[in-house]
């Protein structure tokens, strides 16, 4: 007879855990407002698991950010991995305390709460179900607490370079609980112009960079972002393609001779880094016919992750499909537009699933939250899947 895991996590020790985890300042530290990275929150979450009694390990990923990796023995040795990270975003322009973990309305406010502490949480509570209840899992267990994940995903890329032998993977992000089997990816470039620098008097003798920049803007912006709706995903819908950041010039009275811009492109499942980068050489080709004089130049990615397709028949799938039934009484499968680290382990060939609790919409936001009633489901949620898979 199967062991339903309904109702078995404690609705206090949960949430105070998730409050323990908000009030320790880990934003990465490539963004504002860092002191610590992810330093002092691994020495919480491995002195957490070392207090189960459970085979528990610190590995360096970067200069003092390390992953925190748990290993249970399964009655198998397929292999399963849970992974959530441990860094945040900056805490600058919240409107609330970032660090004071407020409970109000069944809801609990701190920066990290929906991304992805409350995911943390509920999977170091995953463990403490297991130990204590003396539930053996189907598989071998991998915990893995990762760094990086809001920068550059060095942290599940160093795991992955250890050649574990892994049959799936659930990644913790916030999902409403939801199954989700599909990611877009992304890949972001620095694209330069180059122009000629003059007095501001005579700007003829010039070339005007942010000229430059502009036209090419607008030919993405008219051109060939329209053309995106025509390509779908079932659970995806389209491509996207967004102009974040600009900079250019040196002072008022100088024609600019140098504009840069920084450039988000989210992938479907099928599209590559470099056919996405082929349209917009295309696009260049079909400006410089106009502009002769353009001089213009595309990066290499700062930012790439592939996407995230995983076949609905995968154990993975199936196995969260059976156990969010078994603990919400219901499941739904789903595709989101952001990218994870699902999508490091899908490159290393581990069919993953992105399932946690929270709202991407609260995500990164000035007054983020989590229900934590989803942190005490999630908690069950992943126990029921170390046991069933």
């Amino acid at each position: 007879m199967s062991i339903n895991l309904k109702g078995i996590a404690d609705y206090d020790e949960i949430s105070n855990l998730l409050g323990e985890l908000i009030a320790i300042e880990s934003v990465n530290i490539d963004y504002v407002g860092s002191t610590n990275g992810e330093a002092k929150i691994s020495d919480y979450v491995y002195q957490y698991l070392t207090s189960l009694g459970v085979h528990c390990v610190k590995e360096e990923v970067l200069p003092n950010r390390h992953n925190v990796i748990c290993h249970i023995k399964g009655k198998d040795s397929r292999g399963i991995c849970l992974e959530a990270h441990m860094d945040t975003v900056s805490t600058k322009n919240m409107t609330i305390e970032p660090l004071n973990p407020i409970v109000k309305d069944g809801k609990m406010f701190g920066r990290g709460s929906a991304d992805c502490k409350g995911s943390l949480a509920a999977m170091m509570y995953a463990v403490n179900i297991l130990t204590k209840n003396n539930l053996k899992p189907s598989t071998d267990l991998y915990f893995v607490a990762s760094v990086d994940e809001e920068y550059n995903h060095r942290g599940v890329d160093h795991f992955l370079q250890k050649g574990i032998n892994l049959q799936g993977a659930v990644v913790g992000e916030p999902t409403k609980l939801d199954v989700i089997t599909a990611c877009k990816g992304v890949v972001r470039w620095i694209i330069s112009v180059t122009g000629k620098s003059g007095h501001s008097s005579r700007p003829e003798k010039g070339q005007n960079a942010i000229y430059d920049m502009v036209d090419f803007v607008n030919a993405l912006k008219n051109d060939l972002i329209p053309s995106y709706p025509h390509v779908k995903h079932d659970l995806l819908g389209s491509p996207t393609l967004s102009v974040g950041c600009i900079n250019g010039g040196d002072a008022v009275n100088i024609i600019p001779d140098k504009c840069s811009i920084e450039v988000d492109r989210r992938l479907l499942p099928g599209e590559t880094n470099e056919s996405a980068k082929q349209e917009i050489l295309k696009l260049i080709d079909t400006l410089k016919q106009k502009n002769v004089n353009l001089n213009i130049n595309v990066s290499d990615p700062t930012t790439s992750t592939i996407p995230i397709d995983t076949d609905i028949n995968e154990k993975v799938v199936k196995t969260s499909m059976e156990s969010c039934k078994k603990i919400l009484d219901k499941a739904t499968m789903k595709g989101v537009n952001f990218g994870c680290d699902a999508s490091s382990f899908t490159g290393a060939g581990v069919p993953s699933i992105v399932l946690g609790p929270g709202d991407i919409l609260q995500a990164h936001t000035e007054n983020e939250f989590v229900d934590l009633n989803e942190v005490r489901r999630a908690a069950e949620i992943y126990s029921q899947i170390c046991i069933g898979f």
